[in-house]
């Protein structure tokens, strides 16, 4: 009978949607490098394919969603704007919103895998860390999680838009006046959810570069990187 619960329980969460969705939620939010190597659990859905799969096939919908709820609330002057724009949100809702989608988060997750690759490099020829270099697994696990979390925020703000839109905000601005208890709940929930993720993302930082000034110099330097071409792209370029 155990075995049969646990089985059934296992397919709900690696076989269904909405099973994979809250595993990529809580995996990608608070699974750490050695974990997702390591547990068997989350190695069976954190492998190369899944989470960026899910994390496209949710952000394609969300972001033609999003697009429709902008699009009744914006005016067009020229009837051609209407139809290329509407053109552009079913191509976002389709197949072509998907592969877009899911090349972003392979391209995204590769840097970020090259960029942690590199300065672990770096910092073992300099013979001041010796860490192990964490997979590329765990880049697309926590930018397929990023993904999806903006996908539902896109569909949150088209939800919002209407209601901004054609209240002026005046019926928000009702509702919190109305119920400020459960307006000090959400603050206070998302405070708790920023707390752990502060807290987890310290965790991860000690696992992928040891010391924290490891992770300060990396930081600084790749400012320092960014700024630098910043600066010196328009030149070339102009």
């Amino acid at each position: 009978m155990r075995g049969k619960a646990r089985r059934l329980v296992e397919w709900l969460i690696y076989e269904t949607r909405l099973g994979r969705i809250l595993m990529l939620l809580g995996a990608g939010a608070l699974a750490l490098p050695a974990r997702v190597e390591n547990d068997s659990r989350i190695a069976r859905f954190a492998n190369y394919t899944a989470p960026p799969i899910l994390a496209a096939s949710l952000f394609g919908p969300a972001f033609a969603t999003f697009g429709n709820a902008a699009f009744k609330t914006a005016s067009f002057a020229p009837d051609t704007a209407h139809e290329i724009y509407l053109w552009l949100l079913k191509l976002i809702n389709g197949w072509a919103g998907f592969v877009i989608s899911l090349a972003a988060i392979y391209v995204v997750a590769s840097l970020r895998w090259a960029d942690h690759w590199l300065w672990i490099r770096i910092f073992r020829m300099a013979g001041l860390i010796s860490i192990r270099q964490t997979t590329l697994r765990f880049f697309l696990l926590t930018t397929s999680y990023s993904t999806a979390i903006s996908a539902g925020f896109l569909v949150c703000i088209a939800l919002l838009i209407p209601v901004a839109v054609e209240r002026n905000g005046e019926q928000i601005a009702d509702f919190m006046r109305a119920h400020p208890a459960l307006v000090l709940g959400a603050g206070g929930f998302f405070a708790l959810v920023s707390t752990i993720r502060e807290r987890i993302e310290r965790l991860r930082d000690r696992e992928m570069y040891g010391p924290p000034w490891a992770r300060v110099i990396k930081g600084m330097v790749n400012v320092a990187i960014f700024m630098g071409a910043g600066f010196l792209l328009p030149r070339f370029i102009l």
